[in-house]
């Protein structure tokens, strides 16, 4: 798995949302208002997401239909996954806890954050 650019973190959050499986006009109607990409642009960022194996794509017809490889939940902890292992290869992770909880992370996300870096380290 590879990490997703912002833009395509704009696109999933979208995914995540709807009932699944997506077409592009599914994700355009549903994307922030802030966001005024054209069909186009959608339909190219949900096959970049296919490419990197985060999206599965059918298709219906003259239609591409995308669902969802993993849920929110699961890529949240890849991502936290491949943070964390590059503070750690940086020798940097007690900083990276500090700045969490100095920004006001509470107890309960900071244990679980303290579980994830042990797991990891476990692992080496």
């Amino acid at each position: 798995m590879v990490r997703i650019s912002e833009a395509e973190s704009v696109i999933m959050e979208v995914v995540w949302e709807l009932p699944q499986p997506v077409s592009p006009n599914d994700v355009l109607e549903n994307l922030p208002d802030s966001k005024n990409w054209h069909y186009k642009t959608v339909a190219t960022f949900l096959l970049r997401l296919k490419e990197k194996g985060i999206l599965d794509c059918q298709k219906k017809g003259k239609f591409n239909l995308y669902t969802a490889r993993l849920d929110k939940k699961e890529y949240a902890a890849f991502e936290i996954k491949e943070m964390v292992s590059r503070y750690r290869e940086q020798g940097a992770a007690r900083h990276l806890i500090s700045a969490l909880f100095d920004d006001g992370i509470s107890a309960d996300k900071l244990d679980e954050l303290i579980a994830l870096v042990e797991r990891e380290q476990a692992k080496c």
